[in-house]
C-alpha cells in the first residue's frame, strides 16, 4: 500500500489500540491508505493511516507488556500526542465464555455494549473483600454515544443480510498467510472442569470430556453485550463459570478494556480465540485478530466524518470533566458521609434470607408513584437500622438509582453535624443523576461562597432549582436518597432544619427523589415528622415487627457469624449448636447490636472463643430490658480486655489508661485516629494501640491505626458515662472530669504549636481562598483544629471556674489571636465568637475580673473584624490590633506586631465604640430590619433577599429569595423596580414564621424562621403589597394592597380567611392591637384619606375614620391599644410639607384625640415607649419631637443637624434611638432627661432603620441599624459596654488638601488650619484663625501660599512658617481662585465684582463688575479670564490691559463645567442638558457646538471636560458615559462607556495616547455608591479606539488625576499606578496590563505593589487621602483624621 506524507496531528480523530503484534497487524490491513510513522519523542510509536475518510491513529502496548496499567499509559499517551482524537477502539482477541445463552464460538466477534447495570465493561478483579467474597465496586463509562450509534446501525444491517462489508474485509485476510481460516485447528470446548492434560495441544485430553455443540456454518457471528477485563488472564474453565454467573452475563475476558473505559472513551472490540480455560492456545490467535479488525473497520464505514468533527475532542471532554470536578470540589463535603466510604467499608449489608419483610416494604415504597416521598425507618439502638440502610444503599447503587447517602455519626466531625449535609447530598447527587450535574455546577458557579451560607439557601440552590430545572419526565427513573442515624446529629436545630428541607421537596420532585430516614424514635424527629401530612411520609417502627420475624433473622445471623469462627478457629462444623445459638439469640432480646458484638468477642478470643462463647452463655435467660443485655454484653468485652495474669497493682495502672483513652475516645465530639489523640492527650501511641487491640468488639479501629477511632455503636457511649449501667468503677467514665481534662489537654496543645502566621504566608494581606488546602491541613493538623475548635465547650461541659491568673487566663492572653487565627483559616470565626460568649457566660459566674474584662475584648475584636478575619486572616495582627482603642488588653499584648510592618500607627479611640459587628449585605441594599419576638433572630430586607441572622455571632442564618417567582409574575409586577422585592417583613408572635411582601408583587411569602424554607405563597391580591401584620395571637396574618383591599389568611393553611374591602385608593399600612383585650382590632389607612377600624373575626368595619386631607402611610398603636397614631412616614428623599402632622385617635369610637403639630416638614416615623406615656416622632425638618399623647403637649425637641429617618424605643424605655443622615448616625437619646447620650457613627449612608432587640435578657442592649451603604450594624446600647467619648472639635477635621509637592498636609477644622508633614506624620503648625470662614481654603500652584477668607477679608499664610503674609478687604466674598502660576488671586464678591489681587503684596490689580457672576476661569498663562453667569453666559476679560467685557457664548442651561484648552486659544464649555460648546477665544467665534450623550440615571451630575495636550481634541463626560471628540470637525471619534457611577474627573497622558476617568460621586447617591467596589472604579483607555485597558476597581473618592511627564505613572489622589508595561504594550501592540506602584488606596484596602496590605474598616474608609512614599493619611467619613507609616521595601 502506497505510503504519503501523514496529515498533521490535529487532523486525526480516531484511535486505534491493540496489544499485542498480531493485533497491530491486523489493524495495519484494514487501512486504506498508510502514512509515514509518528514518534512523540519517548517511547511510544504510532501507525497512522485512513479509513475511508477517517484519518486513524494506531498504537500498540509494549510487547510483553500487559493488563489496564499498560493500556492506560498507552492511551494517555496517545491524547497527549495527537489532541483531536475523538474516539477509540480497542480491538483484538479475547477468551471467550460460551454459554446456553451466547452460543460463543472461536473467531466470534464480542462488542462491549452497555446494560442496565453496566457501561458495556466491568473490571472483575476490583472490588472489596466480604466475607460473601469479592464485592465490587465502581463503575467504567459506556462507550461513546457516535460509536453506539455505529453499533446500532451495523448490527441492523447484519439482521437484515446487509453485511457485504464485512465480508469482503474478512476475504481480504484469507488472501494473507498469516491470517487464513485454512490455518486453523478444530473448534474444540471441553467441560469447565476438566483440566488440560500437558503439551502445547489438546491431543492428550479426554474427547470424552468434549462439550457436544450443535452445527454452525463458518459464518462469525458478532456478539453484543458485557466483556469483563482484569489484570490476569483467565486460565481456568470453572473460574470462568464461577465469574461470569457473579457477573451475568459476561461474554468474554481482556486484560485491557478497564484502564481506558473512564480516561479514554472507546468501544472494546475482541476476536474469540480461546475459551479462558486451560486448553488455551495461541492457533486461532491471528484469526480471531483479524475478525475483530474487520469488524472494526466495517463500523467505522457507516460513521459520517461531518458527525465526527462535531464531536468534542477527548481533550476537550476532558477539560469539561475537570471544570465539573473542580466546580464540584468547591462544594465542602463530609467524606465519610456515604455509605461506601472508605471508612464504612468493614461495615456489612443484610444477610441474604434476614430483614426480607423490611427490605421488600422499602423497595416496595420506592416503586409507588405516590406523594409518600419520605420514608422513616425508626427504631431503637441496636436493632440495625443503619445495617438495613447500608444494604438498601447498596442495593440502589448497584442498580445506579442511588441518588446520594449521609450516614450520620455523632462526635464523627462532619458527619456529627448538618453543617456540610446539603453540600455533600449536593456533590453527590450532581455525580450519580447526570442531567442534574450541568445544573449543580451552574449554581455553584453563580454562588462562589454557597457552602458558607445557610443550609435553607444551599438547600434551595443546589437542590431545589437543579430538580426544577432538570425536570420530571416520565421515562426519569426515581433516585433515592438515603439518610442514616439521624438521630447522630449532635444538634436539634439541625434535625428539624434537615426534616423541613427534605418537606421542602416535595410534592414536585417525589417522582425524581425519593428519601429513606433512619433514627431512634427521639423526641426532635418524631415532633419533625408531626409536621408532615402521613400522606407525604411512610413510618415503619422497627422493633415492632412481629417477634417470631426479629428471632428468626437474628438466629441467621449467628449461625453464619459463628459458622465463619468455627471454620477460621478449626472447631467441630456443627459448633455451637443449635440450642447455644437460640440461648445467645434469646440473650439478644431484638438487638442485632448485642449479636454482632458478642460475634466480635468471641471471634477476638482466638483459641479461647469457645470460653468466650460459654461466659455468654453464663447469663440468665429471664425476660431482661433490651438495655440491660447490652450492659452485660459491654462489661463482658471490658472484663476480657484485663488479663487475670496481670498483678492487682499492673491492673489497676491498667484501668487507669484505659478509663482515660476510652474515657477520651467516647467523650470527643469529633473522632480522631489513634496518633492525633495521643497526641491531643499525651499517651504513647504503642500504649493506646496495645489496650485497643482486645477491644474491636465495641471500637472501629482499622488495622494500620490510621482511621478515626470510632465507636461500632454509639450505645456504648451512653453506657460507658452511665453509673446505672456501667455499674464497675474500673471502667465508668466521669464525664465532667474527662472533659477537664481534654479541654486543659486542647489548651497545653494550642500552647506549644499556635503562633503568629502559621501558615507561613508572610504576607498580611493573603487571602484564605488563595491559600491550598493541603498547606493549611499540614500546619493545621486535626488534632489542633480539634483543640482549636472544642476547648471551650469541654471547659463548658466541665463546669469549671475561671480564675485570674490560672492557666486558661494565660493561654488567652498569650495565644488568643493565635487562636482566632487559625480558627479564620478554618473558616470558623463564628464558631469562635460563640466560644468566647460561652466563655464570657462561664467569666461571669465566677469572681476573676481580669479574665472578664480579657473575654470581653477578645469578643468585641472578632465580633467586630469577622468579616476580614474570614477573608484574610492575617488582618487580625494588623487592621484589628491598629484600630482597637488604647486600653484594649489584646492590643497592649501585641502590640510589637504591627510595627513590623507600620513605623507610625494612627492616634484612636480610647475605648470600643458602640459598634458591636458589621453585617455585610453586599451588593443589596438594606430596606427594613426587625428583631424576632425573642431577639434571637433579625431579619432584614435587601431586594429579593430577606437574611435571617444570628444578632450574637454575625452569622447568616438563612436567605430567602423570591426571585425564582419572578418568571411567573409578569403579568401582576407593578411598574416598580424589583430591587424592592421584599421591603416589608413581620415576625409570627412566636418567632417561627415569617411574612414578606413587597410593593412590586401581588403575592406574600410565609417562611419557615428555622429552615427557611417557604411555607406558602399567598395569591389574591391583583396588585402589589404594601404591608403585612400578625395578629396578637398569631393566628391571622394581614395585607394590604394597591388593589384597595386588605386580605386575612390563615398562616396555617395559607387560606384566605376574608377580604376586607371600603378603601377607595391603595392601602397603604396595617396595624394590629398590642394587646389580648383587642387582639380582633385592626386598623389600615389608605391614600382615599381615611383610617378604617376592623374587627377581624367578622371581617366588619367598627369604624371609617376620616383624616381630613392629611395623607398618612404608618400607624402605631399603644401599648394598651387605648390610642391609634397615624402619620405621613415616607422615608423617599421628596419634601412634603404638608405632611408634618400626627393624629391621634381612639380606635374604639373613631374620635380624634389630638392633631400633634409643629413639625415643619413631612414625619418619616412615628413609635409609642413601652409604657405609652410618650409617642415619638421623627421628621425630615432634622429633629425628633417627644409628645404626651394623652394631652396632646410636645414634652421636647431633640434637634439633629439633618432628616431623621427613623425612632425606637428601648425594651425598657430607657432609651430612644433615632436614624439621621447627619454623618450617617445613629443617636441614643434618654427620653426623660431628653438628654443626648450617645452619637454613633459607623455607616457611610444615611441611616434609614433602626431597631432594638426586644429581649430583656440582653446585657447588651442590642440595637441594629440599617443604611444605603449594604449593611447592618449591630450596636451596644448599655452604659457599661457603650464607653466612647465624643471627639474634640479639634480632631473634626473639615478640608484636607496636600500641598503640590505632596510632602506637606494641610488641614482645618473649627478653629485652626494644620500643617502636617506626610513624610514623618509630625504636625509642624498650626494658624488660628475665626469659625466665621465660610469657603473652604485654597493653596497656591507653587505651595508658597494658603489663603482663606471670612466674608469680607482674604487672609494670606506661609505654610512652610504659618506667618501671616497679607489681608485685604472685599465685600462678601463668594469664591476665589488662585492663576495657574499663582501669582495672581481671582474673586467673586456678593455685589457682582470680580477683582484680581497680588498676593505677594496685596495690591489689588483689577476690578471689573458684571451681572450674576457665578464663576470664572483663568486661562493657561494667566492673562484672561472667562466669566460665567446665572444666566448661563460665557464672558472674556482681559485682566492686564483692563479691556471690557466681550460675550463669548451661550447656553439655553446651567453650565457644569468649562475648562481652556491647553494653549489657551480655545475655551470649551458643557451644560447640564449635555450641550457642549468649543469656542476661539481670539475671535470670540463658536467653533462647535456638540449633543453630547444624555445620562438618565445622573442627569444633572459628572460634567467633565479636558482637552488633549495638543488641543486637537476634547474630552467630555455627562453622567457615567465619557465621548472623544475631533475639536476641528466636531466629529464624535469614540464613546467610552463602562463606568456605571458618574464620572468626577478626567485626564489625558502628555502624548495623548491614553486617558484615565474616576468615577464614584452620583449625587445624591454617592455614599451608596462608595460600598460598591464595582461602582468606583479607576479606567484607563485608550481614547482613539475606545478599547478600555485596565479597570482599577473600589476607588471612590478620587479628585485629582495626572500622568508623570514620561507618562510612566498616573499619579491619584489615592496612590500611583504604573503605566510602564502599558506604555510598552501599546507600541508591541499586545495586551499588558497596569500596576498599582508603592502604596496605593482602595476604599477598604491600603496595597502595596498591587497586594492588599492593610485592611480599613468601614468606619475608617476615606473621604479624603494623600499618599507621599510610605506615607497615608486618611480624612473618615467622620471626618477625622487617621495616619500610617509604612517600614515596606
Amino acid at each position: 500500500m502506497p505510503k504519503r506524507r501523514r496529515p498533521s496531528v490535529e487532523d486525526y480523530a480516531v484511535g486505534w489500540i491493540c496489544a499485542l503484534p498480531i493485533e497491530l497487524a491486523a489493524a495495519m490491513e484494514m487501512l486504506d491508505e498508510t502514512y509515514d510513522s509518528f514518534e512523540n519523542g519517548g517511547s511510544s510509536r504510532y501507525n497512522l493511516g485512513r479509513i475511508n475518510e477517517h484519518n486513524v491513529v494506531v498504537a500498540c502496548l509494549p510487547k510483553g507488556q500487559m493488563g489496564t496499567n499498560s493500556a492506560a499509559t498507552v492511551a494517555a499517551e496517545l491524547k497527549s500526542s495527537f489532541p483531536a482524537i475523538r474516539f477509540g477502539v480497542l480491538v483484538g482477541i479475547g477468551g471467550g465464555v460460551p454459554s446456553a445463552d451466547a452460543d460463543i464460538r472461536l473467531g466470534d466477534v464480542v462488542v462491549s455494549l452497555p446494560g442496565k447495570m453496566h457501561g458495556g465493561v466491568i473490571q472483575y478483579d476490583f472490588g472489596k473483600s466480604t466475607p460473601n467474597g469479592l464485592e465490587r465496586t465502581g463503575f467504567l463509562n459506556a462507550p461513546p454515544a457516535l460509536l453506539l450509534e455505529a453499533v446500532a446501525r451495523v448490527q441492523a444491517s447484519h439482521i437484515r443480510g446487509q453485511d457485504t462489508q464485512l465480508r469482503e474485509y474478512i476475504s481480504h485476510f484469507n488472501r494473507v498467510p498469516a491470517f487464513s481460516s485454512a490455518n486453523l485447528g478444530q473448534d474444540v470446548l471441553f467441560d469447565a472442569n476438566y483440566r488440560h492434560i500437558g503439551g502445547s495441544t489438546c491431543e492428550k485430553c479426554s474427547k470424552e470430556r468434549i462439550m457436544k455443540r450443535g452445527l454452525r456454518n463458518n459464518d462469525v457471528v458478532i456478539h453484543y453485550g458485557l466483556i469483563a477485563s482484569g489484570n490476569r488472564v483467565i486460565k481456568d474453565g470453572a473460574e470462568r463459570d464461577r465469574v461470569a454467573s457473579e457477573l451475568e452475563g459476561v461474554l468474554c475476558f481482556e486484560m485491557e478494556a478497564a484502564g481506558m473505559m473512564n480516561t479514554f472513551p472507546c468501544l472494546v472490540i475482541r476476536g474469540i480465540c480461546d475459551y479462558a480455560d486451560s486448553h488455551k492456545n495461541k492457533e486461532w490467535q491471528p484469526y480471531a485478530a483479524a475478525m475483530a479488525a474487520a469488524y472494526t473497520k466495517d463500523l467505522l464505514s457507516v460513521i459520517p466524518p461531518a458527525a465526527v468533527a462535531q464531536t468534542r475532542t477527548m481533550i476537550e471532554n476532558l477539560r469539561e470533566k475537570q471544570v465539573i470536578e473542580e466546580t464540584l470540589n468547591r462544594l465542602p463535603c463530609a467524606v465519610e458521609a456515604t455509605f461506601n466510604s472508605y471508612r464504612r467499608q468493614h461495615e456489612r449489608t443484610c444477610l441474604v434470607g434476614t430483614r426480607v419483610h423490611v427490605l421488600e416494604e422499602i423497595n416496595n415504597w420506592s416503586k409507588k408513584n405516590d406523594n409518600q416521598s419520605i420514608f422513616w425507618l425508626n427504631g431503637w439502638a441496636g436493632t440495625g437500622k443503619s445495617t438495613i440502610a447500608g444494604t438498601i444503599a447498596r442495593q440502589y447503587y448497584d442498580e445506579q438509582r442511588l441518588g446520594a447517602t449521609f450516614f450520620f455519626s455523632r462526635g464523627g466531625g462532619d458527619v456529627g453535624h448538618a453543617g456540610k449535609f446539603v453540600t455533600t447530598i449536593a456533590r453527590q447527587l450532581a455525580s450519580n443523576i447526570l442531567p442534574l450535574q450541568q445544573f449543580v455546577c451552574e449554581a455553584v458557579a453563580s454562588y462562589s461562597a454557597i457552602g458558607t451560607q445557610s443550609l435553607g439557601d444551599q438547600w434551595r440552590h443546589l437542590i431545589l432549582n437543579p430538580l426544577s430545572k432538570m425536570g420530571s419526565g416520565s421515562g426519569s427513573p426515581s433516585y433515592l436518597v438515603v439518610i442514616d442515624a439521624l438521630d447522630e446529629c449532635d444538634d436539634d436545630k439541625g434535625i428539624q432544619v434537615i426534616l423541613g428541607l427534605l418537606t421542602e421537596t416535595h410534592p414536585a420532585f417525589s417522582n425524581i427523589l425519593k428519601v429513606l430516614i433512619t433514627s431512634r424514635p427521639n423526641i426532635p424527629i418524631e415532633v419533625g415528622f408531626s409536621h408532615i401530612p402521613p400522606a407525604n411520609h411512610r413510618a415503619f417502627i422497627l422493633h415492632h415487627l412481629p417477634s417470631e420475624i426479629i428471632s428468626h433473622d437474628i438466629v441467621f445471623f449467628l449461625q453464619h457469624e459463628l459458622q465463619t469462627i468455627a471454620q477460621d478457629q478449626a472447631l467441630e462444623p456443627a459448633w455451637p449448636g443449635a440450642e447455644a445459638i437460640e440461648h445467645l439469640a434469646t440473650r439478644a432480646s431484638g438487638l442485632f447490636i448485642w449479636c454482632a458484638t458478642a460475634c466480635r468477642f468471641i471471634k477476638e478470643g482466638d483459641f479461647y472463643a469457645e470460653e468466650r462463647l460459654n461466659s455468654l452463655l453464663k447469663g440468665s435467660t429471664l425476660n431482661t430490658a433490651p438495655e440491660e443485655r447490652l450492659n452485660e454484653i459491654y462489661m463482658s468485652v471490658l472484663r476480657a480486655a484485663i488479663l487475670s495474669t496481670y498483678t492487682e497493682q499492673e491492673k489497676e495502672k491498667l484501668y487507669d489508661h484505659l478509663r482515660h483513652v476510652l474515657g477520651t475516645i467516647v467523650i470527643l465530639y469529633s473522632p480522631l485516629h489513634l496518633e492525633s489523640m495521643c497526641k491531643l492527650i499525651q499517651v504513647p501511641k504503642q500504649r493506646a494501640a496495645k489496650m485497643l487491640v482486645r477491644l474491636h468488639a465495641i471500637l472501629d479501629v482499622s488495622d494500620d491505626l490510621t482511621g478515626p477511632l470510632r465507636l461500632h455503636h454509639p450505645s456504648f457511649r451512653d453506657f460507658l458515662v452511665d453509673n446505672h449501667r456501667c455499674r464497675d468503677p474500673d471502667f465508668l467514665v466521669d464525664k465532667r472530669r474527662m472533659h477537664h481534662q481534654l479541654a486543659a489537654n486542647c489548651m497545653k496543645l494550642m500552647s506549644s504549636t499556635l503562633r503568629q502566621d502559621i501558615c507561613g504566608v508572610n504576607a498580611p494581606g493573603t487571602s484564605a481562598d488563595d491559600i491550598d488546602e493541603t498547606q493549611k491541613q499540614q500546619c493545621l493538623v486535626s488534632e489542633i483544629q480539634y483543640a482549636c475548635l472544642y476547648w471551650v465547650q469541654h471547659l463548658q461541659d466541665s463546669n469549671v471556674l475561671l480564675k485570674d491568673g490560672d492557666a486558661i487566663h494565660q493561654f488567652l492572653i498569650d495565644h488568643v489571636l493565635h487562636w482566632l487565627e487559625a480558627l479564620s483559616w478554618m473558616r470558623r470565626v463564628s464558631e469562635g465568637i460563640r466560644a468566647l460568649l460561652s466563655l464570657e457566660s462561664l467569666a461571669s459566674k465566677s469572681k476573676c475580673p481580669q479574665v472578664n474584662n480579657l473575654i470581653w475584648d477578645a469578643k468585641r475584636l472578632a465580633r467586630v473584624n469577622q468579616s476580614i478575619m474570614e477573608k484574610s486572616p492575617l488582618q487580625i495582627y494588623f487592621s484589628a490590633l491598629v484600630f482597637a482603642p488604647s486600653t484594649s488588653p489584646i492590643r497592649s499584648r501585641f502590640s510589637h506586631v504591627p510595627m513590623q510592618w507600620i513605623s507610625k500607627l494612627p492616634t484612636i479611640r480610647t475605648h470600643w465604640s458602640s459598634l458591636q459587628q458589621t453585617l455585610e449585605c453586599n451588593p443589596d441594599r438594606v430596606l427594613h430590619i426587625t428583631f424576632s419576638p425573642d431577639g434571637t433572630v433579625l431579619a432584614s430586607t435587601s431586594g429579593q433577599k430577606v437574611r435571617l441572622w444570628d444578632p450574637s455571632s454575625g452569622q447568616c442564618l438563612n436567605t430567602l429569595q423570591g426571585q425564582d417567582e419572578l418568571q411567573t409574575l409578569d403579568d401582576e409586577v407593578d411598574e416598580r423596580d424589583f430591587s424592592n422585592l421584599f421591603s416589608t417583613i413581620a415576625f409570627s408572635p412566636n418567632g417561627k414564621a415569617l411574612a414578606s411582601a413587597s410593593p412590586a408583587i401581588s403575592r406574600v411569602w410565609l417562611w419557615d424562621v428555622l429552615t427557611g424554607q417557604c411555607l406558602q405563597v399567598l395569591h389574591g391580591h391583583t396588585r402589589a403589597v404594601n404591608q403585612v401584620a400578625f395578629s396578637y395571637n398569631g393566628d391571622i396574618l394581614a395585607s394590604s394592597s394597591y388593589d384597595q383591599t386588605v386580605r386575612l389568611w390563615d398562616p396555617c393553611t395559607g387560606n384566605c380567611l376574608q377580604i376586607l374591602t371600603g378603601h377607595t385608593d391603595c392601602v397603604r399600612a396595617l396595624a394590629f392591637s398590642p394587646v389580648p383585650r383587642f387582639a380582633n382590632i385592626l386598623a389600615s389607612v389608605s391614600d382615599d384619606d381615611s383610617i378604617l377600624i376592623w374587627d377581624s373575626t367578622t371581617a366588619k368595619c367598627l369604624q371609617d375614620i376620616k383624616t381630613n386631607d392629611e395623607e398618612s402611610r404608618v400607624l402605631a398603636f399603644s401599648c394598651d391599644g387605648e390610642i391609634l397614631a397615624s402619620a405621613y412616614g415616607d422615608k423617599s428623599n421628596i419634601h412634603h410639607s404638608d405632611a408634618s402632622k400626627i393624629q391621634l385617635w381612639n380606635p374604639i369610637t373613631g374620635k380624634s384625640l389630638h392633631i400633634l403639630q409643629g413639625h415643619s416638614d413631612k414625619v418619616t416615623a412615628i413609635a409609642f415607649s413601652p409604657n405609652g406615656k410618650i409617642l415619638a416622632s421623627a421628621s425630615w425638618d432634622g429633629s425628633v419631637r417627644l409628645w404626651d399623647p394623652l394631652n396632646g403637649h410636645c414634652l421636647a425637641i431633640l434637634q439633629h443637624y439633618d432628616h431623621v429617618y427613623d425612632v425606637a424605643f428601648a425594651p425598657d424605655g430607657k432609651t430612644l434611638a433615632s436614624a439621621t443622615s447627619h454623618n450617617d448616625s445613629v443617636w441614643l437619646w434618654d427620653p426623660l432627661t431628653r438628654q443626648c447620650l450617645q452619637t454613633m457613627e459607623g455607616h457611610s449612608s444615611w441611616v434609614h432603620s433602626v431597631a432594638f432587640s426586644p429581649s430583656l435578657n440582653n446585657s447588651e442592649k442590642l440595637l441594629a441599624s440599617a443604611a444605603l451603604d449594604d449593611r447592618v450594624i449591630l450596636w451596644s446600647t448599655s452604659a457599661e459596654q457603650a464607653q466612647e467619648i465624643a471627639p474634640n472639635e479639634s480632631d473634626i477635621f473639615r478640608y484636607f488638601c496636600p500641598l503640590p509637592s505632596g510632602k506637606k498636609l494641610v488641614l482645618l477644622n473649627d478653629t485652626t488650619i494644620q500643617i502636617w508633614d506626610l513624610s514623618t506624620g509630625q504636625w509642624l503648625q498650626t494658624v488660628d484663625y475665626h469659625k466665621s470662614v465660610t469657603i473652604w481654603p485654597s493653596i497656591s500652584p507653587n505651595g508658597k501660599i494658603v489663603l482663606i477668607t471670612d466674608p469680607n477679608q482674604i487672609l494670606i499664610w506661609n505654610p512652610s512658617n504659618g506667618e501671616r503674609l497679607q489681608t485685604f478687604s472685599a465685600h462678601a466674598i463668594k469664591s476665589f481662585h488662585f492663576s495657574p502660576n499663582g501669582e495672581k488671586i481671582g474673586l467673586i464678591t456678593a455685589d457682582n465684582q470680580i477683582m484680581i489681587w497680588n498676593p505677594s503684596n496685596g495690591e489689588r490689580l483689577q476690578t471689573v463688575s458684571a451681572h450674576a457672576i457665578r464663576s470664572f476661569r483663568f486661562s493657561p498663562n494667566g492673562e484672561k479670564i472667562v466669566l460665567i453667569t446665572d444666566d448661563n453666559q460665557t464672558l472674556v476679560w482681559n485682566p492686564s490691559n483692563g479691556e471690557s467685557l466681550q460675550p463669548l457664548n451661550a447656553h439655553k442651561r446651567w453650565i457644569g463645567a468649562a475648562t481652556f484648552s491647553p494653549d489657551g486659544e480655545k475655551f470649551a464649555s458643557l451644560s447640564v442638558d449635555s450641550m457642549l460648546q468649543i469656542c476661539d477665544m481670539s475671535t470670540g467665534r463658536c467653533l462647535q457646538i456638540l449633543q453630547t450623550s444624555v445620562s438618565g440615571r445622573y442627569h444633572g451630575y459628572g460634567f467633565t471636560i479636558t482637552f488633549c495636550p495638543d488641543g486637537l481634541y476634547v474630552a467630555s463626560s455627562s453622567g457615567e458615559t465619557a465621548q472623544l471628540w475631533d475639536v476641528s470637525t466636531g466629529q464624535c471619534l469614540q464613546t467610552l462607556e463602562g463606568h456605571i457611577n458618574a464620572i468626577s474627573v478626567m485626564a489625558f497622558s502628555h502624548d495623548g495616547r491614553l486617558l484615565a476617568s474616576a468615577s464614584g460621586d452620583p449625587g445624591s447617591d454617592w455614599a451608596y455608591s462608595r460600598s460598591n467596589a464595582d461602582n468606583n472604579t479607576l479606567r484607563l483607555w485608550n481614547p482613539f479606539t475606545g478599547q478600555c485597558i485596565h479597570i482599577l476597581h473600589d476607588t471612590p473618592g478620587i479628585e485629582n488625576l495626572s500622568f508623570s511627564s514620561d507618562d510612566h505613572y498616573l499619579n491619584t489622589s489615592l496612590g500611583v499606578l504604573s503605566l510602564g508595561s502599558v506604555i510598552k504594550s501599546t507600541e508591541a501592540n499586545h495586551d499588558t496590563k497596569p500596576q498599582t506602584h508603592g502604596i496605593f488606596i482602595k476604599n477598604s484596602w491600603i496595597t502595596w505593589n498591587g497586594q492588599n496590605h492593610f485592611w480599613l474598616p468601614p468606619e475608617y474608609r476615606p473621604q479624603y487621602t494623600a499618599v507621599y512614599d510610605n506615607a497615608v493619611a486618611i480624612v473618615t467619613g467622620d471626618h477625622r483624621m487617621i495616619f500610617f507609616n509604612f517600614t515596606l521595601q
